[in-house]
Protein backbone atom coordinates (compact mmCIF):
# COMPACT_ATOMS: atom_id res chain seq x y z
CA UNK A 1 0.00 0.00 0.00
CA UNK A 2 1.60 3.40 -1.25
CA UNK A 3 0.91 5.68 1.56
CA UNK A 4 1.39 9.81 0.94
CA UNK A 5 1.33 12.43 3.69
CA UNK A 6 0.79 16.26 2.77
CA UNK A 7 0.59 18.76 5.37
CA UNK A 8 -0.03 22.83 5.11
CA UNK A 9 0.61 25.39 7.71
CA UNK A 10 2.09 22.16 10.02
CA UNK A 11 5.46 20.67 10.51
CA UNK A 12 5.27 17.48 10.88
CA UNK A 13 8.84 15.34 12.03
CA UNK A 14 10.41 12.35 9.56
CA UNK A 15 9.88 10.83 13.06
CA UNK A 16 6.06 12.01 13.14
CA UNK A 17 5.34 10.72 9.19
CA UNK A 18 7.44 7.58 10.02
CA UNK A 19 4.60 6.77 13.06
CA UNK A 20 1.46 8.22 11.07
CA UNK A 21 2.67 5.96 7.89
CA UNK A 22 2.92 2.80 10.48
CA UNK A 23 -0.53 3.17 12.02
CA UNK A 24 -1.88 3.46 8.54
CA UNK A 25 -0.28 0.18 7.89
CA UNK A 26 -1.29 -1.38 11.01
CA UNK A 27 -5.43 -0.25 10.70
CA UNK A 28 -6.00 -0.67 6.69
CA UNK A 29 -3.13 -3.85 6.07
CA UNK A 30 -5.41 -6.30 6.44
CA UNK A 31 -7.58 -4.87 3.28
CA UNK A 32 -4.35 -6.06 1.51
CA UNK A 33 -4.00 -5.23 -2.10
CA UNK A 34 -7.61 -4.22 -2.42
CA UNK A 35 -6.11 -0.29 -1.79
CA UNK A 36 -4.46 0.89 -4.04
CA UNK A 37 -3.12 3.91 -2.14
CA UNK A 38 -3.90 6.30 0.65
CA UNK A 39 -3.13 10.10 0.72
CA UNK A 40 -3.30 12.16 3.72
CA UNK A 41 -3.92 15.80 4.00
CA UNK A 42 -3.38 17.59 7.28
CA UNK A 43 -3.78 21.15 7.62
CA UNK A 44 -3.68 23.72 10.19
CA UNK A 45 -6.66 26.16 8.82
CA UNK A 46 -6.46 28.52 11.44
CA UNK A 47 -2.37 29.33 11.46
CA UNK A 48 -1.77 31.13 14.53
CA UNK A 49 -5.30 31.72 16.02
CA UNK A 50 -5.57 28.27 17.36
CA UNK A 51 -8.57 26.38 18.60
CA UNK A 52 -10.44 23.85 16.82
CA UNK A 53 -8.48 24.17 13.72
CA UNK A 54 -6.75 21.45 12.58
CA UNK A 55 -7.94 19.23 9.72
CA UNK A 56 -7.56 15.78 8.70
CA UNK A 57 -8.22 14.53 5.57
CA UNK A 58 -7.83 10.76 4.24
CA UNK A 59 -8.71 9.55 1.37
CA UNK A 60 -8.35 5.68 0.44
CA UNK A 61 -8.09 4.91 -2.76
CA UNK A 62 -9.78 1.53 -3.75
CA UNK A 63 -9.37 -0.64 -6.93
CA UNK A 64 -12.70 -1.30 -8.61
CA UNK A 65 -14.12 0.69 -6.25
CA UNK A 66 -15.09 4.41 -5.09
CA UNK A 67 -12.81 6.13 -2.98
CA UNK A 68 -13.22 6.76 0.99
CA UNK A 69 -13.09 9.96 1.99
CA UNK A 70 -13.09 10.98 5.91
CA UNK A 71 -12.53 14.43 7.41
CA UNK A 72 -12.65 15.83 10.87
CA UNK A 73 -11.26 18.26 12.83
CA UNK A 74 -10.18 19.19 16.03
CA UNK A 75 -7.44 21.40 18.08
CA UNK A 76 -5.10 18.22 19.31
CA UNK A 77 -3.24 16.16 15.77
CA UNK A 78 -2.92 13.02 17.47
CA UNK A 79 -6.78 12.02 18.45
CA UNK A 80 -7.81 13.96 15.36
CA UNK A 81 -5.64 11.17 13.29
CA UNK A 82 -6.66 8.24 15.80
CA UNK A 83 -10.42 9.23 15.24
CA UNK A 84 -9.96 9.19 10.90
CA UNK A 85 -8.12 6.00 10.92
CA UNK A 86 -10.87 4.39 12.77
CA UNK A 87 -13.55 5.84 10.55
CA UNK A 88 -11.52 5.06 7.72
CA UNK A 89 -11.22 1.31 8.72
CA UNK A 90 -15.11 1.11 9.55
CA UNK A 91 -16.17 2.71 5.91
CA UNK A 92 -13.87 0.51 3.97
CA UNK A 93 -14.91 -2.40 5.94
CA UNK A 94 -18.56 -1.68 5.44
CA UNK A 95 -18.17 -1.59 1.74
CA UNK A 96 -16.49 -4.65 0.83
CA UNK A 97 -18.90 -6.24 3.39
CA UNK A 98 -21.87 -4.73 1.32
CA UNK A 99 -20.21 -5.90 -1.93
CA UNK A 100 -19.56 -9.09 -0.59
CA UNK A 101 -23.37 -9.28 0.04
CA UNK A 102 -24.47 -8.01 -3.44
CA UNK A 103 -22.07 -10.09 -5.33
CA UNK A 104 -23.91 -13.12 -3.34
CA UNK A 105 -27.30 -11.92 -3.81
CA UNK A 106 -26.90 -12.19 -7.86
CA UNK A 107 -26.66 -16.37 -7.38
CA UNK A 108 -29.46 -16.70 -5.85
CA UNK A 109 -31.73 -15.42 -7.89
CA UNK A 110 -32.77 -19.20 -9.53
CA UNK A 111 -34.24 -19.69 -13.00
Amino acid sequence: MKVFVYSNGLELSENYRLTLHSRLESVLSHFGRSINRVNVYLQDANGQKGGVDKVCRLVVHLRRQPSVVIEDRDAELAPLIGRVLERASQVTQRKFTRRRSRSGAGSMSGG
